[in-house]
C-alpha cells in the first residue's frame, strides 16, 4: 500500500509541476524551457493580430520569450504554436526569439506578411507551409538555415528578402511560390536543396551573390515532366563579376535563358558599402541615414521611383504599403543602393 501511495503522490507532483511550467497570458500559452526562459506553444484560435512579447510575467516571475514551438504531440494530435489558425493576419516576433519550430505557422491561410528578426538562427521544416495569403517575407540576417518545405505552397508570395547569413535552403523550401518575380541568393549560401524553387513559374530574375556557386540539389528551379514546373523561360541569372564560367560549369545556367555578370559601372559603389547605415530597418515609417544626402530615391523592386527627397538625412515612408524597397542614395556624386523593409 505504501508503494501505491508513493506512486500516486509522485504522479500528482508531476502533474502539478507540469501545470506550473505551462501558463497562459493574453491569449498565448507558454512553456518554461529554461530558467527564466519560455517558448510559445499555443494561441487562441480566433486571434487575428498577435504581438508576441519579448518578456512575459507569471506568478511574479519574469520570463524571456526565446522560441516559437513547432510540431509537438499532445495526446493523439500534432500541434504547432500557431498551426492552422485560419484567422491570423499579422504576427510580430520579438528580437529575443532565436528559433521558429517545425510547422509553427503552417496552414495560417490569412497570414499576410512575416518579419523574422535577426536574432532567429533557424526556421524549422514547414514553418510557413501553405500560408496561402502570405505576400511578403523578410528573413533576418541571423538566420543560417531554412528547413524543408518552410515556405512551400505560399502561392501569393511576391516579395522575399533572404538574410545574409543563410548557408542552406532546404528541399522544397519555396516550391509552388508561383508569383514570386525575383530572388537574391545571399553571399554565404552554400547549398540549395531539391526542388527548392520548382513551380515558381513567374521567377524571371535570380541574383546569385556567392562567387563560388552553391551546390544545388535535383530540379532546383524546375521539372521537365511538368509544363509549369520551371521558372520563366526568359529568366536571367546574374552572377558576381568574374564567376560566369564557374556558374556555367556547375549546372546553374541550364535553368536560365541567359547568365550575366554583375560588373560594377564607373561611379557605382557596392550595395554593401558600410559607411552609410539605414536605420531602423525594418521600419514602420521613418528611415535615418546619419549623413545629409544629396538625393534619396525610394524605388519598388521593379525600379520605379516612388518618392524623392533632397539634402536630408531622414525620409518618411509611412504612406507606402508593407513590402521591400530599394533606396538609392546619392552622396559626393556616387550612388549607393540599400534594401529596406516597410512593415
Amino acid at each position: 500500500m505504501k508503494k501505491i501511495g508513493l506512486f500516486i503522490c509522485t504522479m500528482l507532483c508531476a502533474n502539478l509541476l507540469m501545470a506550473q511550467t505551462r501558463f497562459m497570458v493574453d491569449c498565448l500559452t507558454y512553456e518554461v524551457s529554461a530558467d527564466r526562459e519560455v517558448k510559445v506553444i499555443d494561441c487562441v484560435d480566433t486571434m487575428e493580430v498577435v504581438v508576441i512579447p519579448s518578456m512575459v510575467t507569471f506568478d511574479n516571475k519574469d520570463y524571456i520569450v526565446t522560441s516559437i514551438e513547432g510540431r509537438y504531440k499532445n495526446a493523439t494530435c500534432y500541434y504547432g504554436a500557431f498551426r492552422g489558425i485560419s484567422s491570423l493576419v499579422s504576427v510580430t516576433i520579438p528580437e529575443t526569439v532565436v528559433y521558429i519550430g517545425e510547422e509553427a505557422f503552417c496552414f495560417c491561410e490569412a497570414l499576410d506578411s512575416i518579419v523574422i528578426p535577426k536574432t532567429v538562427d533557424s526556421i524549422g521544416a514547414r514553418a510557413f507551409y501553405s500560408c496561402k495569403s502570405l505576400r511578403y517575407a523578410f528573413v533576418g540576417d541571423g538566420v543560417i538555415s531554412i528547413g524543408i518545405q518552410a515556405f512551400q505552397h505560399c502561392s501569393r508570395l511576391s516579395q522575399l528578402y533572404l538574410g545574409q547569413s543563410i548557408s542552406s535552403i532546404g528541399d522544397f523550401a519555396f516550391e509552388f511560390c508561383s508569383i514570386l518575380p525575383s530572388l537574391t541568393i545571399p553571399q554565404n549560401t552554400s547549398y540549395i536543396g531539391d526542388l527548392a524553387f520548382a513551380f515558381c513559374a513567374n521567377l524571371s530574375e535570380v541574383v546569385a551573390m556567392p562567387a563560388t556557386p552553391p551546390s544545388i540539389g535535383l530540379d532546383v528551379f524546375g521539372i521537365d515532366a511538368y509544363p509549369d514546373g520551371f521558372i520563366s523561360d526568359t529568366a536571367v541569372l546574374k552572377v558576381p563579376c568574374g564567376s560566369l564560367q564557374a556558374y556555367s560549369s556547375s549546372g546553374w545556367n541550364t535553368y536560365f535563358a541567359r547568365t550575366e555578370e554583375m560588373c560594377p559601372d564607373a561611379g557605382l559603389e557596392d550595395a554593401t558599402e558600410p559607411n552609410i547605415s539605414v536605420y531602423p530597418n525594418p521600419t514602420c515609417g521613418k528611415l535615418m541615414f546619419g549623413f545629409v544626402l544629396e538625393r534619396i530615391d525610394v524605388m519598388d523592386m521593379s525600379g520605379k521611383v516612388l518618392q524623392t527627397s533632397f539634402d536630408t538625412d531622414v525620409i518618411d515612408i509611412t504612406s507606402l504599403p508593407i513590402g521591400v524597397y530599394n533606396i538609392r542614395l546619392v552622396i559626393n556624386e556616387k550612388i549607393l543602393i540599400k534594401k529596406v523593409i516597410k512593415k
